[in-house]
C-alpha cells in the first residue's frame, strides 16, 4: 500500500476508534476562542490537552513507519510538523503559508514532487525570521553597545503653557519627594516614578511612562486623608488632579488609550496572568546581569508594581505594561538571533547565547503564551518564528 494511502486508512481508523476524545479537543478549542483566547496562540499550544488516546498513538506509530520506509517519497517534512502541533512548538507561519501556496500543478504531480518542492521551501525559510516592530509604551528597548538598553523616548510637541504646567507639576513632586516620611515609602517610590517621567524639562517628558504612573498616584490621592498629615494629603491631592489634567493633554497618551480601549484586558484577566507575569519578570531580572541594562527589569518592575497597586482600573495601565513586556521580549528575540557567531553580544556572551537558547521556550512559549491566552494580549505575535529559529540552533 503507498504510504499517502497507509496515512488515510490509519487516520480515519484512529477518528473512528477516538471519536469522544476527539471532540472533547475540538470543544474546548472553541470554547477558548469563544472566551477571546488569541487564535495564533492556539494554533501553537500542543493539540491534544492531554497525553493522545493510546490508539491514537499506536496508529501513529504504524503510520510514522510506514512513511519512513517509502524513502522515495520523502516524507520527513510532514512527520516532523505533525510531531511540532502534537507538542505545541512555535509556527513557522512564513513557511506553511508557502506550502499552502504551492501551485496546483505541484500538488497534482504527487508527494515525491511535493515533498521534494517543499524541502527547497524549508531550505528558503530557514535564515534568521524578522522580529515584529516594537509599539509604543511605556517600555521601547534596542541593542546598544552590546546591550538590550531602553529607547529614549521622543520628546513631546513643544506647548509653552504645557511647558509652564510641567513646571509646577515638578516643583509640586519635589516638595511631596522632601516632606513625605520614610513611613510612606511606597507614595515616595510612586512620587519618584513621576519626576523621573516628567525629566528637567518639558521637551524630557515621557508622556507613555507619565500616564501609566499617574493611575497609582490618583489611588493613593483618593485615601491620603487616612494616611498623611492634612497638608501632604492636600499638595499629593492637588498634584494628582493636575497630573491628570497634563497627561490627557498629552498627544501620545490619548492615542495610547483609544489602542488600549480597542484592546481591553479586564482585572480578572490580569490576575490570571500574575503567576506566568511574575515568573517572566523573575527570569527578565536573572538575565539582567549578562543581558540588560539594569534600567529594563527596573522599570518592568516598577509598571507592575503600578499595576498591582492602582485601585484605579483603566484599560491603558495592563496594556501598557504588557506592550512593555512584548517589546522587551521582541529586542530579546531580536539579540539571540544576532549572537550568531556569538561573539556580537559580549566578550563573555557564548554564556549569554547559551542562556538565551536555554530560556527561549520557557520565556516565550511557555510565559507569553499563557499571559496570550488569559489577557488577549498578544505577546506571541510575530515571535514563534524567530523562536523556532533559535531552538533549532542546538
Amino acid at each position: 500500500m503507498p504510504a499517502s494511502r497507509a496515512l488515510i486508512v490509519a487516520n480515519t481508523a484512529a477518528a473512528a476508534a477516538n471519536a469522544s476524545p476527539l471532540w472533547r479537543e475540538v470543544n474546548a478549542d472553541v470554547s477558548a476562542l469563544e472566551q477571546g483566547t488569541d487564535a495564533a496562540a492556539l494554533a501553537a499550544s500542543p493539540l491534544w490537552q492531554d497525553t493522545p488516546p493510546d490508539r491514537v498513538e499506536r496508529e501513529w506509530s504504524t503510520v510514522t513507519a510506514a512513511l519512513r520506509e517509502a524513502e522515495d517519497e520523502n516524507w520527513a517534512f510532514w512527520i516532523d510538523w505533525y510531531e511540532a502541533r502534537l507538542r505545541g512548538d512555535p509556527i513557522n507561519t512564513d513557511l506553511d503559508r508557502a506550502v499552502v501556496l504551492l501551485d496546483d500543478a505541484v500538488w497534482k504531480q504527487g508527494p515525491t514532487v511535493v515533498n521534494a518542492k517543499i524541502l527547497e521551501l524549508v531550505e528558503a525559510h530557514s535564515g534568521p525570521p524578522k522580529t515584529p516592530a516594537q509599539e509604543p509604551a511605556p517600555v521601547t528597548a534596542e541593542i546598544r553597545d552590546g546591550e538590550i538598553s531602553r529607547r529614549d523616548p521622543d520628546a513631546p510637541a513643544h506647548e509653552e503653557d504645557m511647558a509652564k504646567i510641567h513646571g509646577l507639576l515638578l516643583t509640586e513632586a519635589q516638595w511631596l519627594s522632601s516632606n513625605l516620611s520614610t513611613q510612606h515609602g511606597a507614595i515616595c517610590d510612586m512620587v519618584g516614578n513621576t519626576v523621573t517621567a516628567l525629566g528637567d524639562s518639558y521637551a524630557e517628558t515621557d508622556a507613555l511612562t507619565l500616564g501609566f504612573h499617574s493611575k497609582p498616584i490618583a489611588s493613593r490621592a483618593k485615601t491620603a486623608n487616612e494616611d498623611l498629615l492634612e497638608d501632604q494629603a492636600a499638595k499629593l491631592q492637588g498634584f494628582s488632579a493636575n497630573l491628570d489634567l497634563f497627561v490627557l493633554r498629552l498627544q501620545d497618551w490619548r492615542t495610547h488609550i483609544a489602542k488600549a480601549a480597542e484592546n481591553p484586558v479586564t482585572p480578572k484577566e490580569v490576575e490570571t496572568a500574575a503567576e506566568a507575569t511574575k515568573s517572566l519578570l523573575d527570569g527578565i531580572r536573572e538575565w539582567s546581569k549578562d543581558l540588560y541594562d539594569e534600567r529594563i527589569p527596573a522599570m518592568l518592575d516598577a509598571l507592575y508594581l503600578s499595576l498591582s497597586e492602582s485601585s484605579v482600573y483603566g484599560v491603558e495601565t495592563p496594556y501598557g505594561f504588557y506592550l512593555s513586556l512584548r517589546n522587551v521580549l521582541t529586542i530579546t528575540m531580536q539579540a539571540a538571533i544576532n549572537a550568531i557567531p556569538p561573539d556580537l553580544i559580549r566578550e563573555e556572551s557564548d554564556e549569554v547565547v547559551k542562556s538565551l537558547r536555554k530560556n527561549a521556550r520557557k520565556f516565550v512559549h511557555e510565559y507569553a503564551t499563557q499571559i496570550t491566552v488569559v489577557t488577549g494580549v498578544t505577546l506571541m505575535s510575530g515571535l514563534q518564528a524567530a523562536l523556532r529559529y533559535i531552538l533549532g540552533l542546538g
